[in-house]
C-alpha cells in the first residue's frame, strides 16, 4: 500500500552553465546546460532537495531535461535520502517534471523506498508537489 505525499518546495539555488562553461543566458538558440540546483521541500517531506540537471534549449523558451535529485532529511515519519530520477520539460513558462525513486537509493529509514510523483512549476516562491511512496 502506498502513502500519497504533499506539499511545497522552494528554489534555495540555481547554477547552470552550457556544457562548454559559457553562462546560460549568454547563449541563445539551440544550447544543452548542467545545471546545479537547491531546493528545500515542506510538508509531508521535510528535507534538503539536491539537484543535477542535464538539459536542452530548443530555444530560448523552451527546453527538455532529466535529472537526479538527493532528498536528505523526513519523509512522512521516516528519516534519511532517497535519490528520485526526473524526467520532465519547460514551455510556456511552466516547468512540468515526473519524479521516480531510485531503486536501492534509499538509507537509513528509508531504506527500500519506491515511489513516483509529479510536479509543475512556474516563477514564484514556493512550488507544489505529490509522491506516491512505499516500502519494500
Amino acid at each position: 500500500m502506498s502513502t500519497h505525499a504533499t506539499g511545497t518546495y522552494e528554489l534555495k539555488g540555481w547554477e547552470e552553465k552550457t556544457w562548454d562553461g559559457k553562462d546560460h543566458k549568454d547563449v541563445h538558440g539551440v544550447k544543452l546546460t548542467h545545471a546545479v540546483v537547491l531546493f528545500q521541500f515542506h510538508g509531508d517531506i521535510e528535507a534538503a532537495g539536491n539537484t543535477q540537471y542535464v538539459m536542452i534549449y530548443q530555444d530560448d523558451a523552451n527546453a527538455s531535461y532529466v535529472g537526479l535529485l538527493q532528498l536528505d532529511g523526513r519523509i512522512g515519519d521516516r528519516s534519511g535520502t532517497c535519490v528520485l530520477k526526473l524526467d520532465g520539460k519547460f514551455e510556456s513558462g511552466a516547468a512540468t517534471s515526473t519524479m521516480t525513486i531510485v531503486e536501492g537509493s534509499g538509507t537509513g529509514e528509508l531504506a527500500g523506498i519506491t515511489g513516483q510523483g509529479e510536479t509543475s512549476a512556474t516563477h514564484g516562491d514556493t512550488q507544489p508537489f505529490t509522491l506516491d511512496y512505499a516500502f519494500e
